[in-house]
């Protein structure tokens, strides 16, 4: 095989003597393997293993020093390709030290964001450990790694036996940890009827628990519903059994400080940023809530801020789960690369966070999506993230389907999507979050007119911005308020513009601050020239429908308008994306803020200059590539 140049020699460690080989075409070792029956597999990688562990013991190391890199592969994946090929030889190899080595490996590559294997290796581990005092905490390994992988439903059925079935197994820490997986993973399935359930006392005093465990399942699943003051409650009685230790108090510390904050209490959760628990839980432990402080920092918008428990704990942006990969692009401006950990959400079922906003990720996907024209497709994901029974409020999907039914000419329905979201946050005592929902109203209401109800829009707006002290709340009650305030009050609406361009190129967000730019020019408070800047940074993040009201409005100021031939491709492919989505003229008008003669005119044109002779045909030429049929070039 190595003259027919199938495989090469692998050099060893003096780059002389081969110490194995390699397949010349990696696809030669996949399409081989593929080719094999499950039995055969399995003896196949029995045999790799056993001759590995022979060579090793004959050598006197083991599988806990450092494995031996593979050449032309990292040391992840030399640990990942190890740990697979035990998996697969199952039992045909000694268990003991197959479990040992698989518990290391994942131990090894937690959190596994690349999605290496560690849920296949911990399944593994757990089929193969036969002694029940090894068994139970080879389960809760499971589990976890379940969960991490997105299999909220094994994660969950696993941690629930192992609470009901064998509790005596495990320590009252380990039991307290397995109580928070079974509860976060339930409302991570999107079953809030079932989650009602372990929010009462009933239901945890049935298992025979340590109160310790039962208590913090309680109060998870009572601030997973958003039942904030019942949660604040029950941990505040019940601070004598939780808060002994440092470990034990960790998670109902989390809890209760996410409670006040979305009460309108930032106090705690602020003071808990620097996790002083965090050398003291071990290296999972410091991790997970490492991504629930930054989860919840990035959810409210303050970008550099959350990257600051990264940078203190050591982690990289891209160790953090799909979620929080997703939020850190967003408010970067990595639109594409946001989209890709949100396709797989999507896909998987995994689309809502524990942080104080379930629902951000498909909220602010939808915003991508609108924004990038996808208005169709921004209103299926809003209507089937939203769940069914009694849920936690969904206020972030109704601001983003407030934002499309604006864009959309619908200001009746906005209006009344707001007081919606705003009616049920009220119920939950929510305060945290809703600044989105009033601002939105109060601009609202302003441009129709309704100056008075705006006013008190604006002044909710304001106390919220006060209490909260975020840098974003402080940025939309500027940005409101100079909106609101600029018939009566134009001096002062033009300083609240100022100092919102101020704050928000200080975040450091693109979108956020472009968006901003073009709102301090529209209200007088800035020069035109500032839609420039807009325009540059809208497009770093691909919102083409921005940037197309954009480019009018700096037409309108006399600016010229860079790139005449990109912002005709960017033109011709919004106006296909918008055909593709199924609105009509009328509505492409509204979105464009065009009139119905001037969209169909423009439609002509492109079938004339493309050779497309139908809509049918521009959808198909966008589902295929716009290139295909000159859509947005100079065919």
């Amino acid at each position: 095989m190595a003259g027919a140049e199938i495989v090469e020699d692998l050099p060893g460690t003096d780059g002389g003597t081969a110490q194995g080989w390699t397949f010349g075409v990696p696809l030669v070792a996949h399409a081989l393997r593929e080719r094999l029956g499950p039995l055969e597999r399995s003896r196949l990688s029995a045999t790799a293993t056993q001759t590995l562990w022979a060579d090793e013991d004959a050598a006197g190391s083991t599988a806990e020093a450092k494995p031996p890199t593979t050449v032309g592969l990292d040391e992840a994946d030399a640990v990942a390709y190890r740990a697979d090929r035990i998996a697969e030889a199952g039992t045909l190899v000694e268990r003991d030290r197959a479990v040992k080595e698989l518990t290391a490996a994942a131990e090894r590559l937690h959190p596994d964001a690349e999605g290496r294997g560690t849920f296949r290796w911990c399944q593994a581990a757990g089929h193969l450990v036969e002694r029940p005092a090894d068994r139970v905490p080879a389960l809760q390994r499971y589990a976890v790694a379940a969960y991490f992988a997105g299999n909220f439903r094994a994660a969950r059925t696993i941690a629930e036996s192992i609470l009901r079935d064998r509790p005596d197994i495990l320590g009252r820490l380990e039991l307290q940890e397995t109580a928070t997986l079974f509860t976060v993973a339930t409302a991570n399935d999107l079953d809030w009827r079932a989650l009602s359930r372990p929010a009462t006392e009933q239901w945890w005093d049935e298992l025979r628990l340590p109160v310790l465990a039962a208590t913090t399942g309680r109060a998870l699943a009572l601030c997973l519903l958003a039942r904030w003051s019942e949660a604040l409650d029950l941990l505040v009685r019940t601070e004598p059994v939780w808060n002994t230790d440092v470990r034990a108090a960790a998670n109902p510390g989390c809890f209760r400080a996410a409670a006040e904050l979305a009460l309108g209490r930032p106090e705690r959760f602020r003071s808990s940023l620097a996790l002083p628990e965090a050398p003291h839980t071990g290296p999972d432990h410091a991790y997970t809530l490492t991504v629930a402080k930054f989860d919840e920092l990035l959810n409210s918008g303050d970008l550099y801020a959350g990257e600051a428990p990264l940078a203190a704990q050591g982690l990289a942006p891209q160790l953090m789960p799909r979620h929080s990969q997703f939020l850190g692009h967003h408010l970067r401006g990595e639109w594409d690369e946001a989209l890709e950990p949100a396709r797989w959400m999507l896909a998987n079922n995994g689309i809502h966070t524990a942080a104080v906003d379930h629902y951000v990720v498909p909220a602010r996907t939808a915003a991508i999506l609108l924004a990038r024209g996808r208005v169709t497709s921004a209103r299926r994901l809003i209507d089937s993230a939203r769940a069914e029974g009694e849920g936690p409020p969904e206020y972030s999907l109704d601001a983003a389907e407030a934002e499309l039914l604006r864009i959309l000419g619908d200001p009746t329905g906005a209006e009344k999507t707001l007081r919606r979201g705003l009616d049920a946050a009220e119920a939950h005592g929510q305060i945290a979050g809703t600044d989105e929902l009033w601002v939105s109203l109060a601009e609202l209401l302003a441009d129709s007119g309704h100056t008075a109800e705006a006013m008190t829009c604006l002044e909710r707006l304001e106390r919220i911005s006060d209490r909260m002290g975020t840098g974003r709340t402080r940025l939309r009650y500027l940005t409101a308020s100079a909106r609101v305030l600029r018939p009566d009050s134009p001096v002062t609406a033009g300083e609240n513009a100022r100092g919102a361009v101020g704050l928000a190129r200080s975040r450091g967000q693109p979108f956020e601050t472009a968006v901003t730019l073009v709102a301090a020019v529209d209200v007088g408070g800035g020069p035109p020239a500032l839609l420039r800047e807009a325009y540059e940074l809208l497009g770093q993040s691909g919102s083409v429908l921005e940037r197309f009201h954009t480019r009018a409005a700096m037409r309108a100021a006399g600016i010229t308008v860079p790139g005449r031939k990109q912002a005709t491709v960017e033109s011709e492919q919004l106006l296909a994306t918008l055909i593709a989505e199924g609105l009509t003229n009328r509505q492409i008008a509204t979105v464009l803020r065009l009139t119905e003669d001037a969209v169909a005119n423009w439609l002509s044109r492109l079938f004339a200059r493309t050779g497309l002779r139908s809509r049918t045909e521009v959808v198909t030429a966008v589902l295929t590539g716009y290139g295909a049929r000159g859509l947005g070039t100079d065919a």
